[in-house]
Order: C-alpha cells, then structure tokens, then sequence
C-alpha cells in the first residue's frame, strides 16, 4: 500500500531532444525507470517526480532550456484507501456503501460474529466475524489504513480503540456521545500523537441527520484528513487546488511555475 508517481511529458516547444509522451517512474521501493534521455531534463523530472511521490501532491510544471520548452504532468499514484469498520448495525451499511462506491477497500468487522452480516455486507472486501478479545489477533492494521468504531457499545469500543491508538492508523473516528468518548479516554490515557488521530465525534458538521447523510459527512471527513485538507469551501480558497511543497526551498510550488533546466 505504497505510492508511487509517474511524469508524462505532454506539450514539447523548440527543439529539446525528447519525445512527446515519455514518461519517468518512480516506484513504490524508490527505484526509477525512464525513456526520457536528455541529462539535463532527465535529472530536473527526477528530482520533481521523488518529491512528489514524498509530498503525496500531484502537480504540472514547465522545464525550460535555451532549446525551448517541456510540459510535464507528475501524477502521484496512490492505494486504494483502506477502511476498516467496527460494527455492523444498519448505520453502518450506509457508509460502507459509499465507501466502496468511491473505490475504497472495505473491511467490516463485527463483534457479535452474527452470520447474517455476510449477507448484509456481502459487497465489502472482507468480513470478519470476531469478539472485542481476540481483535488484536485477528486484524492486521497498516499505516495507511482508516478505522470507524460504530459498534454502539461500551466495552467495545474500549477495547478496539485501546488496540487501533499505538498502531500506525492514519485516522480513527469513533461514533458516540462526547461523555463516553472522554471516559475512555481518560482510562486509556493515550499520547497527545495517539489523540491527534482520534476524531470523535465523527464527521463534519454539515447538518447530517439521516443515516444517508450521517455516511457522507463521515466519508468527507476521512477524505479531508487523508488529502490533509481543512474541508472549508472551495469559493474561499486562495491557492491553486493542486500543489506540491518543495522540500529544499521550504516553500509552496503552483501549477505551471517554470522551472529552469541548466543547459
């Protein structure tokens, strides 16, 4: 579950001695492939196309030369994000609907290990059937992984959240009231690193009441926090949509800047 990028060259002015369509590979174990040939541009895409495999930001640039001039779309390649969902009640199939309908891998687990939520979730990816005492033996968490704990009960709630805080879950959003929440909190006492990616209550506050958009303010909010955006408005925002952040100069690189290719 590793990303990788890829650099396509797609507009080509003057006379650089390179093909439209060629393209650079950066590989998810960092190893690199190119037909790109001219050194000079070879070594400008390369250090652009690692950033942003590192950055996670797809972008488009302009390499320029006293040969004229490269368009090039770096495309960041991302996994297929994976949520992990903890109960099966009714509320629950709402949101691993729409989760798997935007391409996501879907894994339901249910505590009350009823055979029936085979039927009822037979579109997820994986389903396991187990008991909050043994979860930890049978879920294996990555570090790009999401959860959802919507099991509506006490204890295991506890248990899964007490399991899911020291692994390397991106974001954990627990439904339930802010008392019960902070009660297992204070009994788990985790670290200000761990409470970081525990959001509850779940969701953003964009008036959901029925069970339909309940779903869809939980899955914006696990996208906003896996594309590390603040989920305002877009008529508000200032900066481009896509852009990538230049390790070296410390600071935000947009859409068509041009950068320069040392003859």
């Amino acid at each position: 579950k590793k990303h990788g990028a890829i650099a396509t060259i797609f507009e080509i002015e003057g006379e650089i001695d390179v093909k439209l369509g060629s393209r650079f590979f950066v590989y998810p174990d960092n190893t690199t492939h190119t037909d790109i040939q001219e050194q000079n541009l070879k070594k400008a895409i390369t250090d652009d196309t690692i950033s942003a495999k590192n950055t996670r930001q797809s972008t488009v640039n302009k390499y320029q030369s006293s040969l004229g001039s490269v368009d090039v779309f770096i495309e960041v390649i991302t996994p297929p994000l994976s949520l992990i969902i903890f109960g099966a009640g009714r509320d629950v199939l709402p949101v691993a609907k729409l989760a798997k309908a935007i391409g996501w891998q879907v894994t339901v687990v249910d505590c009350r290990a009823q055979e029936k939520t085979y039927q009822r979730f037979a579109f997820a990816d994986k389903i396991i059937l187990t008991r909050r005492d043994i979860i930890s033996q049978q879920i294996s968490v990555e570090e790009n992984d999401v959860a959802v704990v919507m099991t509506h009960n006490y204890f295991d709630d506890y248990n899964i959240i007490k399991f899911l805080l020291p692994t390397k879950i991106s974001y954990l959003g627990v439904m339930g009231s802010k008392n019960r929440i902070a009660k297992i909190i204070e009994d788990l006492n985790p670290t200000k690193t761990q409470l970081e990616k525990l959001y509850s209550p779940i969701g953003l506050d964009i008036g959901a009441d029925t069970p339909a958009e309940i779903a869809n303010s939980i899955i914006s909010e696990i996208q906003a926090v896996s594309s590390k955006r603040n989920a305002s408005f877009l008529k508000y925002r200032s900066q481009p949509l896509h852009q990538k952040y230049d390790v070296q100069q410390k600071q935000v690189i947009t859409p068509k800047q041009r950068l320069k290719v040392e003859d």
